[in-house]
């Protein structure tokens, strides 16, 4: 038979991009764990475990009033977590195609997406888990067990996806916001399904994912600057939630990169935080040579970096940007979403109306999952290379081979595309979600054994 690419097309936009698979609730007495996932077609998914973030989307600015919030965020969440693993087929092509991996490494990493959110409504021990330590008290440590208990609980048989109950260990947590490898060893304690653990012993983890996830960020500023101003030899960067941890590392390498001569070019950094970040901030400016700024101060700038915020990319933000602009982002959903309906009108208009104002000023958006998969490479080269071929170095270079190709070949396609379409309004993040679905397409056709021989078979088989 042959594959019916169209028909397949349709139906990974409805079972993977669309439908949620599996959402999983556990209520303590003062917190609440949620897990959303897509379905584990090749076996697994993979997503951080994010703690009190994310409720910025509702009026509490940064605390879930309530558990559904926190359950709408997750599934948020998930969805952006899918859309970066699938297109992380993309660059593992790109590696594939320059004999960095091997076909046999790139399956192993063929994981889809997930997302843990956990609420907490114990202020104190709030204050105590928001605090950055390399040991915390057994109030925050039970905390962080019970939420890898909950972890271990989706991972047996019989209590797992919900259209494949027999699925075993097919979800993998990791640190997310305000988590961090401390914590996760604390989640070690009660299930093997975590990653990024520390690095020494006895874990030999791969430590902090935020690492790697800023250096794709940095490497995707460098393939921007070489597409939108290469005649510029100093680049003004603004970075909305530089004491953030993924943040902070942007601006560090931003200037070890530049000392080092990898850049290629001068940067002036503007940054700026929350007022409860701000001593932070002020460590980090101090030592890598970064302005403070107002949290609202987006203008003078090149490339605008919003990190640690959901939703920071709104049309009020998008109407301060000067002419030429580039929005290149780490975190997660930075458009505006509904993550109760993917196709709300009224988000729809606001996406809308920040892609005109972008072509009315010659600016472009970064789609976030292109900019910021680091993290998940960074755990896919764990998988592909195992304990012993495993590097931090090894990561960090794949990283930045691949991400710049990745992040160049979306800028370079939509820009084809505005140009064929003139009159039309191109939007950069279709662009990469349609890429990302044509690789996961090639991928399936690739598998088309091993998916009509999995639990999703009933799926798929009537396009394959």
């Amino acid at each position: 038979m042959a594959v019916d690419r169209k028909k397949l097309r349709a139906l990974i936009q409805y079972h993977i991009f669309e439908k949620e698979a599996f959402s999983q609730h556990a209520a303590g007495p003062d917190y609440d764990f949620f897990v959303s996932s897509a379905i584990p077609l090749f076996g697994g998914t993979l997503g951080g475990m994010r703690y009190n973030t994310g409720g910025e989307l509702f009026p509490n600015n940064g605390v879930f009033a309530r558990a559904a919030d926190a359950g709408n965020v997750a599934t948020l969440l998930q969805r952006g977590m899918t859309r970066k693993y699938t297109g992380d087929l993309i660059p593992r092509t790109h590696l594939q195609e320059k004999r960095l991996i091997s076909q046999d490494e790139s399956w192993l990493a063929d994981f889809l997406g997930a997302k843990m959110v956990v609420r907490d409504k114990n202020p104190t021990r709030a204050q105590k888990v928001l605090a950055r330590a390399d040991h915390y008290d057994e109030e925050v440590q039970a905390l962080f067990e019970r939420a890898g208990s909950f972890v271990q609980g989706l991972n047996i048989p019989d209590a797992t996806c919900l259209d494949a109950p027999n699925i075993s260990g097919f979800y993998n947590t990791a640190p997310d916001s305000n988590t961090g490898e401390v914590k996760m060893t604390y989640v070690r304690r009660r299930t093997e399904h975590v990653h990024c653990l520390p690095e020494n012993a006895p874990y030999f983890g791969s430590g902090n994912p935020s690492v790697v996830t800023a250096t794709g960020v940095v490497g995707a500023i460098k393939a921007l600057r070489e597409r939108r101003f290469a005649e510029e030899d100093i680049i003004n960067i603004g970075i909305r939630g530089g004491a953030g941890s993924v943040g902070a590392y942007i601006i560090q390498f931003l200037r070890e990169y530049e000392a080092s001569g990898y850049l290629g070019f001068k940067v002036n950094i503007k940054a700026s935080d929350i007022e409860r970040n701000r001593s932070e901030l002020e460590k980090v400016a101090g030592k890598y040579d970064a302005i403070i700024v107002d949290d609202q101060e987006f203008r003078n700038v090149h490339m605008w970096v919003p990190s640690a915020f959901i939703g920071s990319v709104t049309p009020d933000v998008v109407d301060l940007l000067d002419n030429y602009t580039v929005i290149v982002g780490p975190e997660n959903e930075q458009l505006p979403e509904n993550p109760l309906n993917p196709h709300d009108p009224a988000i729809e208009k606001a996406v809308s109306a920040i892609y005109a104002r972008l072509k009315e000023i010659e600016g472009y958006y970064s789609p976030d999952f292109v900019n910021n998969n680091g993290g998940i490479h960074d755990v896919n080269c764990r998988v592909m290379f195992g304990k012993e071929g495993y590097s931090k170095e090894r990561a960090i270079q794949t990283m930045l081979e691949a991400g710049q190709a990745y992040v160049g070949a979306v800028h370079d396609r939509t820009m084809q595309e505005q140009r064929a379409r003139s009159s039309e309004l191109i939007q950069s993040h279709r662009i990469a979600e349609e890429m990302a679905l044509d690789a996961l397409v090639d991928r399936i056709i690739e598998r088309r054994g091993d998916v009509l021989k999995g639990p999703f078979a009933a799926y798929f088989a009537a396009a394959l």
